[in-house]
C-alpha cells in the first residue's frame, strides 16, 4: 500500500473515530439521548479501528535500506552502557556482543568505585582481546540511569551514540543494520525490535512453572510492543517508546545543554508540581521515554530498524514478583509520558495526529476490562442481543493477532493463551493502579537501595560482588 495512503488515513481518520467514541459513548452514558447501538458502534470503532490499520501498516513496513558505501560505520559509533552489576556473565556477554560489532569506544559506567573496579577485572579479557577499541570504565555514586549515562557524554567523541542495557545481546552485523536510517539527515533517533530468551523448558512436566509462565508473559509483552511500534512507526512516525534497551541516537543531540540538562533533571510533573509538591520527585524511569519525546519535540524523526540485524535479544529476565512491579513501572511511565506529549509539549497533535489517537489517548484509556465489559453489556442492551457470541469470539481473537509471529516461533507455547488472555483482563487492574499512583518515581522491579547502600561504603581495594 502507497505511504501516501497511511497519511491521509493518519490525518482524518484519527478525527472521525475520537470525535465519534466521544458523541455516543457520553450521549448514551451521560445525557441519554444517544441509542445503545450507536454507543456500541463508538466503542468499537475507538478501539479496533487502531488494530485493523496496524495490521496493515505491519506488513507495509520498510526498513531503511544498507548501503554498499555508508556515510556512518562501525568506527562512528559509541557504546553506552549503564550498568548496577558489571559481575555477571549476562554482562560480560552483553559487552563481548557488542566488541565483535567493532564500535570506536566503549564506555562503561557502573555504581562506586567498588564496581568500577569489578567492572575492570571482567572486561579484561575482552579489552586484551579487542585493543582497537577506546574503552572507558567509569562509575557514579548513586545507582540511576540517567545519572549514569550522564555521566559518560562528554566522553564520547563519536557521531552516534547507542545506549544498551547490560543484558541485551547483539549478533555481529547489528551496527551495519542500526547505521542506515541515519543516512537520513532527519533522523535523530534509531529503535530496534526485541526479544526474549525463552527460559529453559526442562521443568515442563511440572504443571506451568511459575517462572516460565512469567517468562512467557514478558515475551509476548514485547512481542505487542514490537508489533505496535512498527504499525505506528510506518503511518506517520510516531511510537509510544524506543526502548532504552537498545537505542542509536546523535551525540550532538544527545549532548545538547538543554536536552541534558532536562534529561538529569526530569520530575514527575513540571506543571502540577506548582500546586503538589510531593509531584517534584526526581524521576529514575521514563528515560527512553524522555528521549523520544524530545527527539519528535524538536521536529526531528524516529526510525524503528525492524530486521533481523538489528534484533535485539535479553536475558530471561521476567520472574515472579518482579514481571508484576515492571508491567506498575511501564504503566505509569505511560500516563506520564502520555500526559507530557498531549498537554504541556503538544508537538504531536500536530505532527503525528495517527499517534494522537492510536498511541498517546488509546494507551491512556484502552483498559481491557472495562473496554470489552462495556462492549459486551452495550450489545445484550441492542436489538443484536444475539451477536454476542461472535463479538466475544471476536474479542478473544483479537488479543492474539499480534502475537502471531511470536507463536509461529513457538507453536507450544499456545497452550498458553487462555492464561494469557486472562492475564490481560488482570493487567488492566495494574493499569488502574498505575493511573492512581503514577506520581511514585521509583525503579519498580529492581532494589536499587541496595546498590547505593554499598555505593556508600569505602572502597576495600578489590571487588565486591553485588547481590
Amino acid at each position: 500500500m502507497p505511504l501516501w495512503i497511511f497519511s491521509l488515513l493518519g490525518r482524518f481518520v484519527p478525527s472521525l473515530v475520537l470525535v465519534g467514541f466521544t458523541l455516543t459513548t457520553l450521549g448514551y452514558f451521560i445525557f441519554g439521548d444517544v441509542d445503545v447501538s450507536h454507543a456500541f458502534w463508538g466503542i468499537f470503532a475507538f478501539r479496533y479501528t487502531r488494530l485493523l490499520v496496524h495490521c496493515i501498516a505491519y506488513f507495509c513496513y520498510r526498513p531503511a535500506p544498507v548501503h554498499d558505501h555508508p556515510f556512518y560505520q562501525a568506527k562512528d559509533c559509541t557504546v553506552a552502557i549503564p550498568t548496577v552489576d558489571p559481575s555477571t556473565k549476562d554482562f560480560i556477554e552483553c559487552i563481548a556482543c557488542i566488541c565483535r560489532n567493532e564500535p570506536r569506544s566503549v564506555i562503561v559506567v557502573s555504581v562506586s568505585k567498588e564496581y568500577e573496579m569489578l567492572a575492570e577485572a571482567s572486561l579484561a579479557q575482552l579489552r586484551h582481546q579487542y585493543p582497537q577499541i577506546n574503552w572507558r570504565i567509569l562509575s557514579t555514586e548513586e545507582a540511576n540511569k540517567r545519572l549514569q549515562i550522564g555521566r559518560d557524554v562528554g566522553d564520547i567523541d563519536t557521531n552516534i551514540t547507542f545506549l544498551v542495557d547490560a543484558g541485551v545481546f547483539w549478533g555481529p552485523n547489528f551496527l551495519t543494520s542500526a547505521l542506515a536510517p541515519f543516512e537520513d539527515i532527519g533522523v535523530y533517533l534509531v529503535g530496534t525490535n526485541k526479544r526474549v530468551r525463552v527460559s529453559t523448558r526442562d521443568n515442563l512436566e511440572r504443571f506451568l512453572p511459575v517462572n516460565f509462565l512469567f517468562n512467557f508473559f514478558g515475551s509476548t509483552y514485547l512481542g505487542r510492543h514490537n508489533f505496535e511500534i512498527r504499525a505506528t512507526n510506518t503511518i506517520d512516525g510516531g511510537l509510544f517508546a524506543v526502548s532504552g534497551r537498545t537505542m542509536g541516537i546523535r551525540t550532538a543531540f544527545l549532548r545538547d545543554e538543554q536536552i541534558l540538562h532536562g534529561f538529569l533533571n526530569e520530575r514527575v510533573s513540571g506543571v502540577l508540581e506548582l500546586y503538589f509538591p510531593w509531584l517534584n520527585e526526581p524521576l529514575l524511569p521514563d528515560d527512553d521515554n524522555y528521549l523520544a519525546r524530545q527527539v519528535i519535540n524538536k521536529g526531528h524523526k524516529v526510525k524503528i530498524q525492524y530486521t533481523k540485524d538489528v534484533r535485539v535479544e535479553i536475558t530471561p529476565q521476567f520472574t515472579f514478583p518482579r514481571f508484576l512491579q515492571q508491567c506498575l513501572r511501564w504503566a505509569r511511565s505511560t500516563f506520564r509520558s502520555n500526559c507530557a506529549s498531549l498537554l504541556t509539549e503538544r508537538k504531536v497533535w500536530c505532527s503525528q495526529p495517527w499517534s494522537v489517537y492510536a498511541v498517546y489517548i488509546n494507551g491512556m484509556v484502552n483498559f481491557a476490562l472495562g473496554c470489552d465489559g462495556t462492549l459486551i453489556y452495550l450489545l445484550h442492551k441492542s436489538a443484536y442481543a444475539d451477536w454476542i457470541l461472535p463479538l466475544v469470539l471476536w474479542i478473544l481473537v483479537s488479543k492474539i493477532v499480534k502475537l502471531i509471529p511470536y507463536f509461529v516461533r513457538n507453536p507450544r507455547d499456545l497452550v498458553f493463551i487462555p492464561a494469557y488472555i486472562l492475564f490481560a483482563y488482570f493487567h488492566s487492574l495494574i493499569r488502574l493502579w498505575a493511573l492512581f499512583t503514577f506520581y511514585s518515581a521509583e525503579w519498580s522491579g529492581r532494589n536499587l537501595a541496595a546498590v547505593n547502600a554499598m555505593a556508600k561504603q569505602p572502597a576495600t581495594g578489590h571487588p565486591v560482588v553485588g547481590n
